[in-house]
């Protein structure tokens, strides 16, 4: 069931129950909060965490991933309130789903209130993302974007750059960005208006060497992702389709049945070693390297949610390289397969 409802009544127990799940031993806590929870209820979650003796720091209404860079940067836990669920968050820790009803378990009071702030980071939140996806030497761009509910106050700091020129959504323009109310997804159309889809996103991104860019510890930031994309296109001359439709046809993409993935991951890893690749942050397995003349190339294995199945995606624009690292890998995972 929601959350919603009984957060004001139960406050107490539910932060009592989150801080147990979180198992913190920190002195405090940060809050944030989609736009779609209202202020009283985030008030009685400050109240009830408080409650226990820790001091909170509330951002106010935050996105998923500007709360994660937050809890980074204080190394702190964190806690984010949605329209439906609850999230915890910890440094070098992803993201994981918070209890919507406190279990039976003795309720701690403690016997001094933790402080409560209201602090706003923004400002830091937006200049850790231009550091990580500077637009400099860009060409112009038009870009149309549409952002409402949570993201609606940070994406103009975010893309306030000279080289963009905003223009309205249905209006021409370079691409166009759509922000889903809570801030954690990203839609991106191309200047002919065409939905990009997000595997096509993925290949533009692992042919650009920029896999990693859509996270941020840990947490999908579409705001970088954004900036990220902005780079891509404004630093060449094609248009935006024409740089999906390269990077989709230098990559193979294998749905393989695979059990004990970490297993599987790690075999793959050691024997593209020889190849001396770069590792790169991100869910499974993600290498990158440098073949000589037959230029970059990418290989990326992910677990395949509720499945004995793997996706594995090889990326390199010398067709025999690309061929070459799918077979290599596809001969190890077949070790891995699921017992008929």
């Amino acid at each position: 069931m929601s959350y919603r409802g009984i957060l004001t009544s139960n406050a107490h127990a539910l932060a009592t129950a989150w801080i147990h799940t979180i198992g913190t031993s920190h002195w405090g806590v940060v809050l944030g909060r989609d736009i779609e929870v209202g202020a009283d209820e985030a008030a009685a979650v400050v109240a009830g965490l408080a409650s226990t003796g820790l001091d909170v720091a509330d951002l106010g209404v935050a996105s998923m991933d500007e709360l994660a860079y937050v809890s980074e940067v204080l190394a702190l836990p964190a806690v984010h309130l949605g329209q439906d669920a609850a999230t915890g968050l910890g440094p070098r820790r992803a993201p994981f789903a918070l209890a919507d009803a406190p279990g039976p378990r003795r309720l701690r009071v403690a016997e001094r209130p933790g402080n409560t702030s209201t602090d706003d980071l923004t400002d830091d939140y937006v200049a850790h993302l231009r550091a990580l996806a500077p637009l400099h030497g860009i060409r112009r761009l038009d870009v149309a974007v549409q952002a409402s509910g949570t993201s609606a106050g940070t994406v103009p700091l975010a893309l306030a750059d000279s080289t963009i020129r905003r223009r309205e959504v249905g209006e021409p323009a370079d691409l166009t960005l759509v922000l889903d109310p809570t801030g954690q997804h990203l839609a991106v159309r191309d200047e002919r208006g065409r939905l990009v889809r997000s595997d096509e996103v993925s290949a533009l991104l692992a042919h650009h060497q920029a896999s990693g860019a859509a996270m941020l510890f840990g947490v999908p930031s579409p705001l970088l992702l954004a900036r990220t994309l902005l780079s891509i296109v404004g630093h060449r001359t094609q248009p935006l389709s024409e740089l999906v439709a390269d990077a989709v046809a230098h990559r193979e993409t294998l749905d393989v049945p695979v059990s004990r993935f970490d297993e599987a991951a790690r075999a793959v890893e050691r024997a593209f070693a020889r190849l001396t690749p770069t590792r790169r942050p991100g869910d499974g397995l993600q290498l990158a390297g440098y073949a000589g003349v037959r230029g970059e190339w990418t290989v990326s294995l992910r677990r395949q949610p509720d499945t004995a199945r793997a996706l594995l995606v090889v990326q390199a624009a010398d067709a025999p390289l690309r061929a070459a690292l799918r077979d290599d890998a596809r001969s190890i995972l077949k070790q891995f397969a699921p017992a008929a």
